[in-house]
């Protein structure tokens, strides 16, 4: 990516932004469709619980996030300015 090619964006964005991903969230979203309510797991949940489901949102921010941010226009043209390695 570092060299401007465009396979390695792909790969990553296949790779972590949705293999990733739905690593993150299978088991939450196969959890919900079970029946299982949200505010009866977080009334039961501990310090810890919370922390874990917290950091997990933020991972998936951050992937989604940096997924969009690698193909955004001032991005490519960084990519294509590099020197390649």
């Amino acid at each position: 990516m570092f060299a401007g090619w465009r396979w390695a964006r792909l790969a990553l964005t296949a790779a972590l932004g949705i293999l990733g991903t739905l690593s993150l969230t299978a088991d939450p979203i196969l959890w919900l469709v079970h029946g299982n309510s949200t505010t009866k797991l977080v009334q039961e949940s501990g310090t810890i619980d919370l922390l874990s489901g917290g950091s997990r949102l933020v991972h998936v921010a951050a992937v989604l996030s940096g997924c969009v941010l690698m193909f955004v226009p001032s991005a490519n043209a960084y990519f294509q300015t590099r020197p390649p390695i």
